[in-house]
């Protein structure tokens, strides 16, 4: 993400996407998830974007809210980038 996009874009990136994959995947099954290629790429783009733009908040910013656990939803991003071949959908 480009560093002159402003916390309050990124925070609006992370919404949407969580939006859009929660209304994607509303009446999916885990085992249909599991059986569709599309959705788990989506799901794992979703959650690539939405890990790079929490990645990029600054971090006076997350602190405002530690209830949002901002260390593995940056993490999932590095597994998504680095260590996809020992990806567990229950994970995602």
């Amino acid at each position: 993400m480009a560093p002159t996009k402003s916390p309050r874009l990124r925070l609006l990136h992370i919404r949407d996407e969580i939006d859009d994959l929660t209304a994607a995947l509303a009446d999916v099954s885990f085992e249909a998830y599991c059986d569709s290629y599309t959705l788990r790429r989506a799901t794992e783009r979703a959650l690539q974007i939405v890990s790079e733009a929490a990645k990029t908040l600054p971090s006076e910013l997350r602190d405002q809210s530690p209830e949002v656990p901002w260390n593995a939803i940056i993490g999932i991003g590095n597994v998504l980038r680095h260590d996809y071949q020992h990806l567990d959908d229950r994970r995602l």
